[in-house]
């Protein structure tokens, strides 16, 4: 089935009707293994209005997610300038920018940020500030500190792209 998916991807012309070829009791599993591979956003996107409702409903879930993942960037970011914290964003928003709707199209369930060595401490304070807290005690041979996630008492129900999954966050040094 997953073959099905990375066929209907393809540029190369129209592979919709392979979709149109699953039926609908297979649908909740052509769905989950697409949700696993991360492909589900991808595929709504190409496929566009002649994707399933189950499949675009992923689309609409994630951008509202994208703009909950904007605003967690500009909260970030306006604490680590309270905390003096020198800093780059690595990864995620970087990749699509805030300016388009591409982020709308990629999941994201990280902020990654680069601080120089010596303000780590700093960085961790900073979204300590925020909630967040540490979800491991060491990453070690990593590049960066424990991932930290904000508390929020969410708990996983199975959807790669529920709006309010808390994003994770990692201090690259």
């Amino acid at each position: 089935m997953l073959l099905t998916a990375v066929r209907a991807l393809r540029f190369d012309g129209d592979h919709s009707r392979a979709l149109e070829a699953i039926p609908p009791s297979k649908w909740p599993e052509f769905l989950a293994l697409c949700d696993a591979a991360h492909i589900s956003l991808a595929l709504a996107a190409r496929r566009g209005n002649a994707a399933p409702a189950e499949l675009r409903s992923r689309l609409v879930r994630n951008a509202v997610r994208h703009e909950r993942i904007l605003d967690a960037h500009r909260e970030v970011t306006a604490a680590m300038e309270a905390h003096g914290v020198e800093f780059l964003v690595l990864k995620g928003l970087t990749h699509t920018g805030f300016w388009n709707d591409a982020g709308k199209h990629r999941p994201q369930y990280d902020i990654d940020l680069y601080v120089p060595p010596p303000m780590a401490g700093d960085a961790v304070r900073a979204l300590e500030s925020l909630g967040y807290g540490r979800c491991e005690e060491e990453s070690r041979g990593s590049d960066h500190l424990p991932v930290m996630v904000r508390r929020t008492g969410w708990r996983w129900r199975g959807d790669y792209f529920d709006p309010d999954q808390p994003l994770a966050a990692e201090v690259h040094f």
